[in-house]
């Protein structure tokens, strides 16, 4: 169970994209894939004031995982619900999940960034072989391609070293429509609070679309207050500040689901099942990832 269902901008991107005459379903187009999913993060970032603390192990692969046993976790698990959303009647069971392509690199630490976030002066002993001199590489960044029940996917993530001032982590995530391409962006453009575009397929639909999108927020009575703004390439889905009440409210969102469903005794049967497709996908990227630099568990690979 994710936080990412529960983002207010999420679960609106996943009610358009199931709307055919909003969306009109998935589609590459000019070689692009169908869902772009990006994220940037930092070693180095302040939560809450103040600076954060790792633990050296954080930096062990062989106990964290490496780019690929994080972050794509969450984007893969996105991937699943949009194309379950757009794909009325998909099976029951898993959806199909094919691995076209996936690797990984590393970010390198110096050892003055490395002593600020854990504390030690020192590398640890069980770094040593990712250490060159005062620098540690820590393989942390992950790109995957694949297949989602036929629907084109890429994801891309990579941690940076240090937050810059004034700033915070970025995502992006593209949906390729037949009719309307939906953007969701978080960054220094957005004043770093994510923003929701809609964008029609050609001016000759940009009317249809639009109708389509307001007749969906009309028969939204749960997220009151939502507006079109208008852009040079279509709308901003404004989202006002009672329905965006942050991510720590996310992790009660989820326990309080999870709850639910041992209070009634259910078991999620299709979640249960594309959880496993999600895992078994992630453990067949991770495995051509490392064999694409030798077959070894954490060594170094250059990024193209």
């Amino acid at each position: 169970m994710m936080t990412g269902p529960h983002e207010v901008t999420g679960r609106l991107a996943t009610r358009l994209v199931g709307d055919d005459a909003v969306f009109g379903g998935f589609t590459d187009g000019a070689g692009e894939p169908a869902i772009e999913i990006t994220s940037v993060h930092h070693l180095e970032k302040t939560v809450n004031g103040r600076r954060l603390r790792r633990p050296s192990w954080y930096f062990d692969v062989r106990v964290q995982g490496d780019g690929i046993a994080d972050i794509p976790t969450h984007m893969v698990d996105q991937a699943q619900r949009l194309v379950r959303a757009a794909t009325p009647g998909a099976s029951e069971g898993g959806l199909p999940l094919e691995l076209l392509e996936a690797r990984t690199w590393s970010t390198t630490v110096p050892r003055a960034l490395f002593e600020g976030i854990t504390g030690l002066a020192e590398f640890p002993p069980a770094l040593a072989s990712e250490v060159t001199g005062s620098e540690l590489a820590y393989r942390s960044n992950a790109a995957l391609a694949f297949r989602a029940g036929g629907v084109r996917v890429a994801l891309d993530t990579r941690w940076e070293p240090s937050e810059p001032p004034g700033g915070a982590d970025h995502h992006r995530t593209m949906l390729r429509g037949a009719r309307s391409l939906i953007r969701i962006e978080q960054g220094p453009a957005t004043a770093f609070r994510r923003r929701l575009s809609i964008e029609p397929r050609g001016v000759a639909g940009a009317g249809r679309v639009q109708a389509a999108v307001e007749r969906a927020l009309a028969r939204w009575p749960d997220t009151p207050g939502l507006a079109l703004a208008p852009t040079a390439a279509g709308w901003d889905l404004v989202v006002p500040p009672t329905l965006d009440v942050g991510h720590e409210r996310h992790f009660a969102a989820v326990l309080a689901e999870f709850l639910a469903l041992v209070e009634r005794g259910e078991r999620p049967e299709r979640r249960a099942a594309d959880t496993l497709a999600k895992y078994a996908l992630l453990a067949r990227a991770s495995a051509r990832a490392h064999g694409h630099s030798g077959g070894a568990t954490h060594g170094r690979e250059a990024r193209p």
